[in-house]
């Protein structure tokens, strides 16, 4: 990468993403559209019971805003 605006962008978005947590790939961070509060935030391969907790959560939350 020799474009110093193209470094600088990822350069960029890296520190923004570790800021947020993200310390590893894959990495997921799961919340509803217009809320700031996520549901569920990992790194890593996951088993997919994890992402059935998870979306039974997410389920949850959206039963509740009706």
């Amino acid at each position: 990468m020799k474009d110093s605006s193209v470094v600088s962008r990822v350069q960029e978005e890296a520190m923004e993403a570790h800021d947020e947590g993200v310390n590893g790939v894959p990495f997921f961070n799961i919340q509803l559209q217009g809320e700031d509060q996520k549901i569920a935030s990992f790194s890593g391969a996951q088993p997919p019971e994890t992402f059935k907790t998870i979306f039974q959560r997410l389920v949850t939350r959206l039963k509740s805003r009706v």
